[in-house]
Parts: structure tokens; C-alpha cells; sequence
């Protein structure tokens, strides 16, 4: 690459990519497993539309949410769905195989309705020193789950000239019998169940002025699992004015120019919309003025946003990593050899390279992280007894910022809720004890997986809670009736205080922070966990995400003395490192099952802090006795008449937050267990099986 190349170093990185890219292009991938035309193909010649009605129904598990999320694909690939997605798939694979097949809806019964929330949550009871009069789960008593299935969907084929109908949602439903009186056949799906997904990007300039610059509708299937990247390019010379750019696929959508100099903030928002009804507004901040990164201050900004409404599938990783890592192999040998001329020339080469990598390299990175952290998820669902699933698409954008020949990097969920129910017979608090050690979790994992990527130590909110309580700082915890009073007195950046308060106020949340900022690597750091009556732990950090900043010196060893830092060699080196350790991250993460007992190990030790949090003063820690407070957590609940919880307060809305973490380092620690007298329905694994997700046990991973 002239004389800015950083020669041995760089051809070491180019050799450890090939073979990287030589592995992937070995991988096997099962196309039937995310293909409707494979399936259908592995299925035979012409497969009978009875062996193509029992597949969908014995391999597809019913998850109930609202209105067609997930689509043909989504549904084949998350082996899972509701009543509508999964007519949609049956329909697809009858039509592949030749028949004409229509949908058909219908309204369930409640006593239907109510076999297929029992169906779908098993029963259970737990084994332990649980008391008598533990108030326990009853599926049929669950309002809102019943709701949610009583709007049904089922599929008709055409045979030998009559409609014969076929429901796949209920266990060893016979073939040819409808569930319930028909409303009609429909070829399409109807206006009223289809969800679209908007994205917008809006802007605020330093004279006030901006608005709405870029917006793309679409039904959330064509959108899901498809790498959608947002950036901004410059219209200008000077640079004064940036264009933004959502690319999907082939497809490229140029918004409206605006002024970047001076900006006060940039946001994109995600809206669900089905048949008219609008769902929850998904906000996300690329830029606020005077935060951590000054966006427009970089060279390039690459945002990449994954939509996943489903579970993750292995298959599609592996058959996405054995497309993409040959072809980042293959971009990265074409910018070495073309990069001729003067080093002004290559730097032009080298950058717009960057960028084309920053965007496929992002995507890869969603991908895997939604890969590992799903796997997890349905582990910790399995040993507390609960079923979990998607109700909304999860959102996560990963970030590519460029600044000269640094990158910096950002993983950021949105949206990230999983609902879940316990086993009928198991108390509420297993719901509650799932969700707090999902969520403690995922904020751990989300810096462990991107600072495996980036060589980089990255800061979560779990790595924030154990530096204050080494320094024994104290928490407060925040709730509409006292934020007011003590928002003040943390210590907050405006930006932290302004998130804080859009949590508690506006969403009814309760918020568990540090008294003050605590140095985490030598820097100030803040950071809260977010709770709410689902027992939820939330990881925020002050800027809302986590980040991995790194330098060739950290990635390569010490720079060569071709490639300093500061020069157009040292840029690609610094490609090539990340490359590489994307690619050997993924074919790692492909190749066996990731460790979880550090993280584990350090999810059980910080859940043990949360019981001891009260809702008094700041810095205020109460002691605790487990087997008392989780007594009081297996109580039947007294009588009230808030049926809105408008009187709950603050210990009312930790309530659940405590008693999941109670229970749930009980049962890592195997304390209590889970016994099925009743198995759910179907495969409550996702595109799993049950050996590839055993229980997670805190006592094998040695935890002290």
C-alpha cells in the first residue's frame, strides 16, 4: 500500500483473516432451517398437505403477542409464533408445495382460549422450603393472556375441491378441524393485523429550527433481520451540511439536508403501527450536544439497526458469517493492493473502504450478540420455570464512529423487554426472579461481548454497581413521589438527570442509583438500574449505551514504525484488527457454547445488593434476611382496591425487584428447584433443543 503500509504486520492480519474466511466459507448451514422453499424441498417431491400441516404444528411453538410481527421468515426461524404468524407460515409452505391455501380468523371461546395459556405455561411447583399458603400462578385468572388469544387464526387448503381447514396453535390438533366459527377466508392478511415499523430521524440546529429529516415505513417482516444502516454524508465542500442515509439491501433512501454545524441533538424513532393502532414510541439519541461523542466532529458515523421480533437462529448466523467474512476478507485484500499513489489518494481509498466495513462489521455484531444473549435468556427461563417470549420487536443498534484511526464503538438496546409467565403452581416471584437476573445479565454481557470484539475493558452498569459498592458510596432510589427532592443531589450531568427523570416521570419506572458518580478506569461514571412491576433490572448508563473506544497500539501490539499512530496506515491496520477479531469472535461464538460463569457468577454476587436498598434517604441499606423476605414474597397478597396501582409508591414498585432477586440467587444456588408436573406445550426452547440449553447452576460455576 505504498509507503504508508505497515508491511509484516498488516500481511500477519490479511493471513489470520483468510484462514478466518476459509473457515466460514466451511461452515454447514441447514438453509431448510430459515428457507420456506428448502423446507418444503426436504420435505419430498410434493409433500402431502396433512405431513406439511403436522410439521408447522409439531415444530412450531405458539407465543402469544398481537398482529402478524414476524412473518413467513421470522416465524420459520424463531420456531415460534402466534396464531397469525404462524397461519402465515402454514399458508406459505402449502402454497410452495402447490396447494391453494387461504387464512381464515376466528374468535376463540374463553374455555379454548384458557387450554392455550395452560397448554403453553406447563405446571409446576417449587421445590424448596416454599410455605403452604404461597399464593401461586393461575393461567386462568391471567386476563390480559387470554386476551391475547382469543383472536385466532387458522389456515384452509383447497382438496379434492373442498376447503379443508387446519389449525396448527393447539396441541395434536387433528387435521381438518377449525377451532372455532369462521369469519371468512382471506388470501392476503388483513389491513387490521398487519404491523408496519416507521423509522424516522429527526434533527434539532443550533437556531432551533430542523424537524423530521428521513422516515421509512415498512411491514416489520421486511424489515426484521435485515441489516438497515442509517449514516450521513456530506453535501458539501465544507461540510457544513449532512444528508441522511438509510440503506436496506439494494435499497437506498436519502432524506433531507440539514445544517451539522451548531446541532443540538439527533434522534431516530422506531413507531409499531397495527391497522391503525398505534404502539409505544422507541426513542434513540445519536447525538446530544456536549455528550460523550461529538457525532459530526468524526470522519464517519455508521449506525446499524437490527430489528429482531423473534429468537435468534444459529443457522441464519452461520449462513450470514459464511457470506459476510469471505467478503470482508475479500474488501480487505482489494483496499491493500489498490491503495496506490499519494497518501492523500489512499487515504480517500482506505476511508471509503471504512466505511463499507464499519456498516457489514456492525451488522455481524448485532447478530451475534442477539445470538448469545437469546440462548441465555431461554437458559434462565428454563431454570426458574417460566416461558418467555418476544411481544415487540427488540431493537439494537451498534455504532461505528471514526474519528482519524480511531473507532469508536457502541452496543445500545432498545426496547429490549422479554414478557414471561410462570408455570402454573409456581409463585409470581419466578416470573420476577427470571427478569431480574435477565436483565442484571444482559448489562453485563452487553460490554463483555463488545469489549471480547474490541480488545477493550468497557464499562457496563454492573461494572458501575460493584465500584460503588466497593467504595461503600450508598444508593438511593428514585420514585415519582421523591425524585423531586433528591434528584438534585447526585451529583448527575444534566443529560443522566434528564434521563432519569423521562424513566420515573414519564414511564412509572423506579430507578436504583449510585449516591454519587464513581471512578470507574479513573473516569466518573454514572449509572442506574431501571425497575418496574415486572421485576425488570434495566442497565442505563449515563449516556444510555455502551461503549469500547481502541487505538492500533491496543489491537496490534506496538505500532510498527510503518504504521504510526496518525497515518493512513495505521487506519487500516486498525481495520484489519477488527476485522479479524470480529470474524474469530464469531466463528468462536459458532463453534461452542460461550462461558457464562464470570458474568453469572457476578450477576448472583450483585443481585444480593438489591434486597438491601430501601426507599428511605439516600445512601440508606437495610439488612436483610433472605428466608424472612422471601417469606413475605410467597404471601398471598392483601385485598386492595388500587387496581391501578396508583397508591403502590416507591416499596411497592421495588417489591417485585427484591423478591426476584431473592429468589433468584436461591435458585442459581440451588436452594430451590423446578419440577414439572405438567410439561408445556410444544418446544419451549425456541430454535433450540433442551440439550443445548441445560439449567444454569451458580453452584458449577464455582461461584464464591
Amino acid at each position: 500500500m505504498g509507503s504508508a503500509t505497515a508491511g509484516a504486520q498488516d500481511d500477519n492480519r490479511l493471513g489470520s483473516l483468510a484462514r478466518r474466511a476459509a473457515s466460514a466459507k466451511g461452515l454447514t448451514v441447514d438453509k431448510a432451517a430459515v428457507s420456506p422453499a428448502e423446507l418444503v424441498k426436504s420435505m419430498g417431491r410434493k409433500p402431502e398437505a396433512q405431513s406439511v400441516f403436522f410439521w408447522v404444528r409439531d415444530k412450531i411453538s405458539f407465543e402469544p403477542y398481537a398482529g402478524a410481527q414476524r412473518g413467513v421468515r421470522g416465524t420459520l426461524m424463531s420456531r415460534a409464533g402466534n396464531a397469525v404468524d404462524q397461519a402465515l407460515l402454514l399458508q406459505a409452505l402449502l402454497s410452495e408445495a402447490g396447494y391453494e391455501a387461504r387464512l381464515t380468523r376466528g374468535k376463540l371461546d374463553k374455555k379454548s382460549a384458557v387450554n392455550l395459556v395452560r397448554d403453553f405455561v406447563g405446571k409446576a411447583e417449587l421445590v424448596g422450603t416454599a410455605p403452604d399458603t404461597m399464593k401461586t400462578y393461575d393461567p386462568s385468572r391471567d386476563r390480559a393472556l387470554i386476551n391475547a388469544v382469543e383472536d385466532h387464526y387458522w389456515v384452509e387448503a383447497k382438496l379434492n375441491g373442498d376447503w379443508v381447514p387446519m389449525d396448527p396453535t393447539f396441541h395434536r390438533s387433528p387435521f381438518g378441524v377449525h377451532p372455532a366459527q369462521s369469519e371468512g377466508g382471506f388470501k392476503t392478511l388483513p389491513a387490521e393485523d398487519v404491523v408496519s415499523m416507521t423509522i424516522k430521524v429527526y434533527v434539532v440546529e443550533g437556531d432551533g429550527g430542523g424537524g423530521e429529516v428521513l422516515s421509512l415505513t415498512k411491514p416489520l417482516p421486511e424489515l426484521s433481520w435485515r441489516n438497515i444502516t442509517i449514516g450521513f454524508e456530506q453535501t458539501d465542500r465544507k461540510g457544513v451540511f449532512k444528508n441522511p442515509v438509510l440503506t436496506l439491501g439494494d435499497t437506498v433512501s436519502k432524506g433531507r439536508k440539514f445544517r451539522a454545524n451548531g446541532l443540538n441533538r439527533v434522534w431516530i424513532e422506531f413507531y409499531t403501527d397495527r391497522g391503525g393502532k398505534a404502539g409505544d414510541v422507541v426513542t434513540r439519541d445519536l447525538y446530544v450536544k456536549g455528550g460523550v461523542v461529538d457525532l459530526f466532529a468524526t470522519d464517519d458515523q455508521v449506525f446499524s439497526v437490527l430489528l429482531a421480533p423473534g429468537w435468534m437462529n444459529r443457522q441464519f448466523l452461520r449462513a450470514v458469517a459464511a457470506q459476510e467474512i469471505p467478503a470482508l476478507h475479500t474488501a480487505a485484500s482489494g483496499a491493500a493492493k489498490g491503495a496506490t499513489g499519494s497518501e492523500s489518494a489512499i487515504g480517500k481509498e482506505i476511508a471509503a473502504y471504512t466505511r463499507s466495513t464499519l456498516a457489514a462489521a456492525a451488522g455481524l455484531v448485532s447478530l451475534a450478540y442477539a445470538d448469545v444473549t437469546d440462548q441465555i435468556a431461554m437458559k434462565l427461563a428454563i431454570t426458574h420455570g417460566v416461558r418467555a417470549w418476544y411481544a415487540e420487536p427488540r431493537i439494537i443498534i451498534v455504532a461505528a464512529v471514526r474519528q482519524g484511526d480511531a473507532i469508536f464503538w457502541q452496543i445500545d438496546l432498545r426496547n429490549n423487554s422479554i414478557k414471561s409467565a410462570p408455570a402454573e403452581g409456581l409463585p409470581l416471584a419466578s416470573s420476577h426472579a427470571f427478569q431480574a437476573v435477565r436483565g442484571r445479565f444482559d448489562s453485563q454481557f452487553e460490554g463483555a461481548v463488545l469489549g471480547r470484539l474490541t480488545g477493550t475493558p468497557v464499562t457496563s452498569t454492573g461494572t458501575v454497581f460493584a465500584a460503588s459498592d466497593k467504595n461503600k458510596a450508598g444508593y438511593a432510589t428514585l420514585h415519582p413521589g421523591n425524585i423531586d427532592k433528591l434528584l438534585d443531589g447526585l451529583g448527575l450531568s444534566t443529560e443522566a438527570a434528564d434521563r432519569l427523570s423521562d424513566a420515573v416521570r414519564q414511564r412509572g419506572k423506579a430507578a436504583l442509583v449510585p449516591a454519587a458518580p464513581v471512578k470507574v478506569a479513573g473516569k466518573a461514571t454514572v449509572a442506574w438500574w431501571e425497575l418496574d412491576l415486572s421485576g425488570s433490572l434495566v442497565g442505563v448508563r449515563e449516556d444510555g449505551i455502551n461503549g469500547a473506544r481502541f487505538e492500533a497500539a491496543l489491537l496490534t501490539g506496538k505500532p510498527t514504525a510503518e504504521a504510526q499512530p496518525g497515518t493512513t496506515g495505521s487506519l487500516f491496520a486498525n481495520n484489519l484488527a477488527l476485522l479479524d477479531n470480529l470474524a474469530g469472535t464469531l466463528l468462536a461464538l459458532l463453534g461452542a457454547v460461550p462461558n457464562v460463569c464470570p458474568v453469572l457468577c457476578q450477576c448472583t454476587a450483585d443481585l444480593k445488593v438489591i434486597p438491601a436498598l430501601t426507599c428511605q434517604k439516600i445512601g440508606a441499606r437495610g439488612k436483610v434476611d433472605p428466608a424472612k423476605e422471601l417469606a413475605a414474597c410467597f404471601e398471598p397478597e392483601k385485598p386492595s382496591d388500587d387496581f391501578l396501582n396508583l397508591k403502590l409508591g416507591c416499596e411497592g414498585t421495588v417489591k417485585p425487584a427484591r423478591c426476584g432477586a431473592l429468589l433468584s440467587v436461591a435458585t442459581l444456588r440451588g436452594l430451590y428447584s423446578v419440577k414439572y408436573t405438567v410439561q408445556p406445550v410444544g418446544n419451549r426452547t425456541g430454535p433450540w433443543s433442551l440439550d443445548d440449553l441445560p439449567p444454569v447452576d451458580a453452584g458449577r460455576c464455582n461461584c464464591r
